[in-house]
């Protein structure tokens, strides 16, 4: 019976030991469960689903970028299409890192830092445009006196106020007033980006006020420079047009401008609180703001998955785009980096894409081929305005100088 007793204790022992791990087992399960629920709204989405998209983007964008290193042609030309081309992984990696940094804020300065990037990538497809067409010499070759004008809406509105269509013709001032707009476009949107930046450290009051006023400009920029980038193309449509730039500007622009549309459209839902019930039962505790945020992020990375895929089609390496251009090239740009033969280096092609220096260097060339008539008619003293500066410079009227004019024979002039 001793024995009977002590084997039933030590059943009952074991037992109690077994439910109490197995109660333990159960409660940790749960917990588990609780926490892979958790993750599964938030953390699930971007490790598992939304990185690994990204990580493939990359690396579809990065087989491309390579070729486009080793191809042979026209070193500057590939070093613009690389730079065009590094939107999927920036916008991927931006748009990543706005999804783990939850605050919204935080995702106005990257969203800000996206719209300086778009407008780098414009205006290295605008650089490209103009190598094909040999450089800004080359332009004046193939571009004509009657295509000079303005398009719809800004045809229709110019004969309303008085103002001819041909208002930006000859070809030097159509060519500096189309192309001046959108290298404008680059300064207005760096000076965005770093009020964005700086406002980041200001009350939210302050911030909401200073990015409101940031996007409107951003918007009234943006539009000007696309317009002066279509209208540059429509001048030049027939040399342009075995270079494909529709499907070029469209890989650049739309999926923008669907990103756009869709901030518009969960900006609406916020307004209107259609997604206050997605946010009150986010496990993730998530607000409006912040979801809104992180849909807008993860539709454009899945949408720089399919940008990288139509990369790969339109700006291949082996196009004709990076043999000669079209027209005819000056001595300066022969002697220069923009002829195939010159500097078509792995490591010059990469030190090109990161120098943002040729944007600079592409306004100062602009004034050089395209002077505006303000700097030709103050530097040509035969032009009334020639006239006027001297006579302000001297100190005298118009009348006094006819006079000395007739009473001298001589003057110095």
């Amino acid at each position: 019976l001793k024995l009977q007793a002590c084997a039933f204790c030590r059943w009952l022992v074991c037992s109690c030991q077994k439910s109490r791990m197995a109660a333990n087992w159960v409660r940790m399960t749960k917990m588990d469960l609780k926490a892979l629920h958790d993750f599964q709204e938030h953390e699930l989405i971007i490790y598992l689903v939304l990185l690994p998209i990204a990580a493939v983007s990359c690396l579809i964008c990065g087989i491309s970028i390579f070729r486009h290193l080793r191809a042979p042609g026209r070193g500057e030309a590939h070093a613009l299409t690389i730079r065009i081309l590094l939107m999927v992984p920036v916008y991927s990696v931006v748009s990543w890192l706005a999804l783990v940094y939850r605050p919204v804020a935080f995702a106005k300065v990257i969203v800000a830092f996206q719209k300086l990037f778009e407008c780098i990538v414009l205006f290295a497809f605008l650089q490209l445009l103009v190598l094909y067409l040999g450089d800004l010499p080359g332009i004046r070759q193939h571009l004509k006196p009657e295509a000079c004008h303005h398009i719809f809406p800004v045809s229709w509105v110019l004969p309303k106020v008085g103002f001819s269509n041909y208002s930006w013709a000859p070809p030097p001032r159509f060519v500096r007033r189309s192309l001046g707009i959108v290298i404008m476009y680059v300064p207005i949107m760096l000076a965005c980006f770093v009020a964005t930046a700086l406002a980041y450290f200001l009350p939210a009051a302050v911030f909401n006020i200073i990015t409101a006023i940031v996007g409107g400009l951003n918007f009234l920029a943006t539009g000007v420079a696309m317009y002066g980038l279509i209208l540059f193309y429509h001048a030049n449509m027939e040399p342009l047009a075995p270079m494909r730039p529709i499907a070029k500007l469209v890989s650049i622009k739309l999926l923008v401008l669907v990103s756009a549309w869709q901030e518009i459209g969960l900006k609406l839902a916020i307004h209107f609180h259609w997604l206050k019930s997605s946010a009150e039962h986010s496990a993730s505790h998530y607000t409006e703001d912040q979801l809104a945020e992180s849909i807008i992020a993860g539709c454009l990375i899945f949408e720089m998955f399919l940008l990288s895929v139509f990369h790969c089609f339109v700006y291949p390496s082996t196009e004709a785009l990076y043999d000669e251009p079209v027209g005819e090239v000056s001595a300066e740009a022969a002697n220069s980096d923009k002829l195939p033969g010159k500097h078509d280096g792995v490591l010059w092609r990469i030190g090109k894409v990161l120098n943002l220096g040729d944007i600079p260097a592409f306004y100062r060339e602009l004034r050089h081929h395209a002077p505006s008539e303000t700097l030709d008619n103050i530097l040509d003293v035969s032009t009334s305005w020639g006239c006027m500066c001297c006579q302000l410079c001297r100190g005298s009227s118009p009348a006094s100088d006819s006079q000395e004019e007739a009473s001298e024979t001589s003057s110095e002039p």
